[in-house]
């Protein structure tokens, strides 16, 4: 009796073993398909030091003699000729990932987005529709 209560719980545990092995191996897999979330949290956060940085420059900029508006529209920072970012960026920062940056001022206040790709990192307060094809947004506000 004493044998077979212990062949029972060696394959007992031989079972629980393999289930957990198949448990991981299908984490191993999702894993291995989906952007590790390190570097993900990793382009958020240099999408964030560029945010700010632009966001003191167009501050810095609209402080001087000429008055630098988008007249509240969101538009791009410098991907056409004619958005008035261009004006103090000529050679359009892009994003880590190589998307554009969008900003927006009416002359009071300033705010540049970014897309937003990690859970962890705190959304935009607005998410605006025009920036609906980006999903989730971050932003700064100057």
């Amino acid at each position: 009796m004493r044998s077979s209560l212990a062949t029972i719980l060696v394959v007992a545990s031989m079972a629980a073993g393999a289930a957990v092995l198949g448990t991981l191996s299908v984490e191993e897999e999702v894993r291995q398909e989906s952007p590790q979330p390190e570097f993900v949290l990793a382009l958020d956060q240099a999408r964030q030091l560029d945010l700010d940085s632009i966001a003191n420059a167009l501050v810095a900029f609209r402080a001087g003699t000429v008055p630098l508006s988008t007249n509240g529209q969101i538009q791009t920072l410098c991907t056409f000729p004619e958005d008035a970012g261009c004006v103090v960026f000529p050679l359009a920062p892009r994003d880590p990932a190589g998307f554009d940056y969008y900003w927006r001022t009416s002359g009071v206040a300033v705010v540049v987005y970014a897309q937003r790709s990690a859970n962890e990192t705190i959304p935009c307060f607005e998410q605006p529709e025009h920036l609906a094809e980006l999903g989730s947004v971050m932003c700064v506000k100057r």
